[in-house]
Parts: structure tokens; C-alpha cells; sequence
């Protein structure tokens, strides 16, 4: 699958901008509160950007399942701008943000999103053709590994930091937890069922946001375990794992409107493929299978 430039400027811009973003805060240019304020804001910017991109490529797409799941994923990308914006604007007006208070709500939020989104896009890959039962194996390790190591790792110093609410010590432990079973799990199951299919147009795009989702996921549980340690500062390298994450979202949906310009291949096993071409004596495409036909897709116009 060729990349086009618009996929290369998004992923560019993105990085570059949260490059910048780094590069001001680590030089302290404003100093003090005023320079993380504006980091933050900076931060809450390519995030909401990212999110009307998203939006806007999936409004692009012609495959309308593809188009309510990427509509969910930006929707859960806008909540998680809304929710920095409102922990901004709140800090600058109070001098501080409740926990939990408003902004996590919309933090929330994109769990529900995202985790919707995942689950559609699975769900829609199988019934195109996507048999891989290892899939619900590997996501169930995946759970399982994933809590083992909250629990073992992470819960002691949760539930015995001091000084702690009852709502708050219950949004410390939701918080990693969401992670692992509405994020991690969901994209591994997505991971393996996209890396199933033999062709890279549809392996590509699903494989960035899966990556990007688990990206999103394991910086929000190490930003839970500085937290219990103590040791988190707004500010940090950190902060620029969640925005990372996002723009990486941003540029799976530049790679499916790129997909969508070319024919893509249905579904067919590799090994399936290349026990088909041993038989035939040559290598045979998928294209080329009976049991399947190529559909063909192009971009809205073309």
C-alpha cells in the first residue's frame, strides 16, 4: 500500500508539534507555572486537532462500517481533548483540579469510545472472513497478564497511599484497570485478527491503531504508577505519550482513506494462500482464490 503525502504531513506536523511542545518546556521558556500552562494547552490542541481529523477521514470513507468505527474512535479522541481542556481551564481559574472531577468524566468517556470502536472493528473483520480463534486466546492472555501485573505491581501502593477519598482511591484503581480491559484487550484481539488477513491495505491501518491504543494504554498505567510512587510532575515526558498516541490514531485513519483508493483483498489465511500455490505448482494471488472475490473500493468521487 503506498502512503500518501497527506498521511506523511499528518504524522509529520504531529510529531513535529509535540517535538516543539517538549523542546519549550525543557528550556523552561516562560518559567514556572506559566511554561507547563502552556504546554498543557499545547498538548490539549494537537489532541483536539487530531481528533477533527479523524472525524474528517472518516467522513471521507465509502465503507459505512469503517465510517462509525472511525467516527467512534474520533469521538473518544474529541472527549479526551475536552477532558485537557477542562483540567486547564480549571486549574487556571482555581489554582487546582478536584479528583475526580470534571475532566475525568470525559476521560471516561474515551474509554467508552475507544473500547466500542475496538470491539466493532473486530467484530466487522470476522464477519468479513477473519477466523483466527486465536484471537479471543491471546486477548484473554493478554487480560490476564495485564491484571496480573496491575495487582502485583501497582494496587499496593494505590490502596495504601494516604490521605485518600474513597472516590479517589476508586478512580485510581478503575483507571488501570479500564486500561487493560477496555484498551489492551480489545486491541490485541483486533491485532491478531488484521494480521491475519494477506493483504497490507487492510492489515496496515488496524495495525497502527492497535499499536497506538496499547501506546495510549501504557502510558496512562505508568502515569498511574509514578502517581502511587509519588514521583509524576505535570510537565514530564510523559505527558507526551498520551498526545503521541492520539496523533498516531490520527494517521491510521490517513492510512484507511489511503486503502480505500485501491482494491483490497478479501480475506484468505496464509497458510490457506500458500497451501493453494504448493498445490498449483505456482505462486497464486489472493485475488486469484475461488472461494473469495476481490471487492473492489475506491475513495468518494473517484
Amino acid at each position: 500500500m503506498r502512503t500518501s503525502m497527506r498521511t506523511f504531513m499528518v504524522g509529520l506536523l504531529g510529531m513535529g508539534a509535540i517535538a516543539v511542545l517538549r523542546t519549550v518546556s525543557a528550556l523552561g521558556v516562560g518559567g514556572g507555572e506559566s511554561g507547563t500552562m502552556a504546554s498543557d494547552i499545547g498538548e490539549a490542541a494537537i489532541v483536539f486537532a487530531a481528533a477533527v481529523l479523524i472525524l474528517v477521514f472518516a467522513s471521507l470513507l465509502r465503507d459505512q462500517a469503517a465510517v462509525r468505527t472511525w467516527i467512534l474512535l474520533g469521538t473518544g479522541t474529541l472527549a479526551f481533548a475536552a477532558g485537557d481542556a477542562l483540567w486547564v481551564i480549571t486549574y487556571a481559574v482555581r489554582g487546582d483540579v478536584p479528583y475526580p472531577g470534571l475532566p475525568d468524566i470525559f476521560y471516561m468517556l474515551e474509554y467508552v469510545f475507544m473500547g466500542v470502536a475496538l470491539v466493532m472493528a473486530g467484530v466487522s473483520l470476522r464477519q468479513r472472513g477473519a477466523e483466527r480463534s486465536s484471537a479471543f486466546l491471546i486477548a484473554g492472555l493478554t487480560g490476564v497478564v495485564g491484571l496480573g501485573v496491575l495487582f502485583f505491581g501497582l494496587m499496593n501502593p494505590l490502596l495504601l497511599a494516604e490521605g485518600l477519598s474513597g472516590t479517589e482511591l476508586a478512580f485510581n484503581v478503575l483507571y488501570p484497570i479500564a486500561d487493560v480491559l477496555v484498551l489492551i484487550m480489545p486491541a490485541a484481539f483486533l491485532l491478531v485478527l488484521a494480521a491475519s488477513w494477506g493483504d497490507k491495505r487492510v492489515l496496515v491501518p488496524w495495525a497502527v491503531v492497535g499499536a497506538s491504543v496499547l501506546f495510549l494504554a501504557a502510558t496512562d498505567i505508568l502515569y498511574s504508577w509514578l502517581m502511587a510512587y509519588g514521583v509524576y510532575t505535570s510537565g514530564s515526558v510523559i505527558d507526551y505519550g498520551w498526545v503521541a498516541a492520539h496523533v498516531g490514531l490520527a494517521v491510521a485513519a490517513s492510512l484507511a482513506l489511503d486503502a480505500e483508493a485501491v482494491p483490497v483483498r478479501t480475506w484468505m489465511p496464509l497458510d490457506e494462500t500458500s497451501e493453494s500455490s504448493a498445490q498449483n505448482g505456482a505462486r497464486t494471488s489472493i485475488d486469484a482464490q475461488p472461494r473469495f472475490h476481490a471487492a473492489a473500493s475506491t475513495r468518494r468521487g473517484a
